[in-house]
C-alpha cells in the first residue's frame, strides 16, 4: 500500500474512531455495560443478551484497534481528529466512572434502608422472646422454640450481609460515635461517663454505624 493511501486509512480510523466515541457520549451509554442485560427474563432474553454481548466483544475490539491507530498517529493533517478523540475518549472514561460510583451509592443506600427494617424485626422478636420468657402464663415450649429460630436465621441472614450488632455492657467508657445517651445520672461510683443501662441494641453495617446503642449515661459527681 502506498504511503498516501496508508495515511488515508488512517485517517478514515481516527474519523471512526471519533465518531463512534462522541455517539456514545451523546446517547450517555458507556461501553459494554455488564448490566444492561441481566434483568431481561426468559431464553430469549437470555439468547439477546449473549448476543449483544459477542457484539460488543467485537466492536470493543474494533474500538481498541482503532484506538491504537489514533494514539499513534502523528500525521499533522490527523491532529485534530486525535485531539477530539482523546478528549471524547476521556470524557467518556470520566462518565462510566462516575455511573459507577453512582450505582455503589444506590446499592449501598438499598442495603442500608433494608437492614434499617430488618433490625426493628429483630428487635420487636427479641422483645416477643423477653416478654414471653417472663409470663408464667406462656408454657408453650414449641412456641418459644419457633420464634426463636425465626429470630436466630433473622440474625444470621443480617450477619451474613455486613449486619452485626455492637458490643455494649454496663461499665464500658460512653462513646458518643456508637452510643446514643437517652437520660443521664450522676454517680459518685464512676469516673468520667459510662454506659449504665442498654435501652435498646445498636448495629453497625460494615464499618458504618447503623442504629447506635440507646443508653443510660452514668456521670461521675
Amino acid at each position: 500500500m502506498s504511503e498516501n493511501g496508508q495515511a488515508q486509512e488512517n485517517n478514515d480510523k481516527i474519523k471512526s474512531a471519533y465518531e463512534k466515541a462522541t455517539e456514545r457520549m451523546d446517547s450517555n451509554q458507556p461501553e459494554n455495560s455488564p448490566e444492561d442485560t441481566q434483568d431481561a427474563p426468559g431464553a430469549e432474553a437470555t439468547a439477546d443478551a449473549e448476543s449483544g454481548s459477542s457484539e460488543n466483544s467485537e466492536e470493543k475490539q474494533t474500538v481498541q484497534a482503532q484506538a491504537e491507530v489514533v494514539e499513534n498517529d502523528d500525521n499533522a493533517s490527523n491532529l485534530d481528529y486525535k485531539d477530539k478523540y482523546l478528549r471524547a475518549r476521556a470524557d467518556l472514561e470520566n462518565y462510566r466512572m462516575r455511573i459507577n460510583r453512582e450505582k455503589e451509592s444506590w446499592r449501598a443506600n438499598a442495603v442500608r434502608s433494608m437492614a434499617m427494617s430488618f433490625i426493628d424485626i429483630l428487635d420487636n422478636l427479641n422483645l416477643a422472646l423477653s416478654t414471653t420468657n417472663s409470663n408464667e402464663d406462656v408454657n408453650d415450649p414449641t412456641f418459644l422454640k419457633g420464634v426463636t429460630a425465626v429470630r436466630d436465621q433473622l440474625k444470621n441472614q443480617l450477619e451474613q450481609r455486613g449486619v452485626r450488632q455492637i458490643e455494649a455492657k454496663s461499665g464500658d467508657t460512653f462513646d458518643p460515635d456508637q452510643h446514643e445517651a437517652l437520660m443521664v445520672q450522676e454517680s459518685a461510683d464512676v469516673e468520667g461517663q459510662v454506659v449504665g443501662l442498654i435501652l435498646r441494641p445498636g448495629y453497625m453495617l460494615d464499618k458504618q454505624v447503623l442504629r447506635p446503642t440507646q443508653i443510660q449515661v452514668l456521670k461521675g459527681s
